[in-house]
């Protein structure tokens, strides 16, 4: 809801994985790379989310450290997602999202 009110789009492909924003901040996921492909080869996505949040059980890790994670992750799925805008986000522990 909160990608559909803020960026005005009508569909959100949703791509995840435990931990996501420690995982591809840290390593190649090459299952997120390829659905992320898909996404933007089959149904023209141009704009990319990369979210973590508050108590991640797949990412235990402080909001700290999740947020230095989330732009990690940004800035590689800034190469994956060329021709795309790539906004990393955290959520808190009370439903907030900041930009990172």
């Amino acid at each position: 809801d909160w990608i559909r009110s803020t960026y005005g789009v009508t569909y959100v492909d949703v791509v995840t994985h435990p931990g996501l924003d420690g995982a591809v901040a840290e390593r190649t996921v090459l299952s997120v790379r390829d659905s992320l492909d898909v996404s933007m080869q089959a149904h023209d996505s141009r704009l990319v989310i990369v979210a973590g949040h508050h108590d991640c059980a797949g990412n235990p890790v402080s909001d700290a450290d999740h947020r230095a994670h989330v732009a990690q992750a940004s800035k590689r799925v800034r190469g994956w997602a060329q021709g795309a805008d790539v906004v990393g986000v955290f959520v808190s522990a009370d439903g907030s999202v900041a930009p990172i």
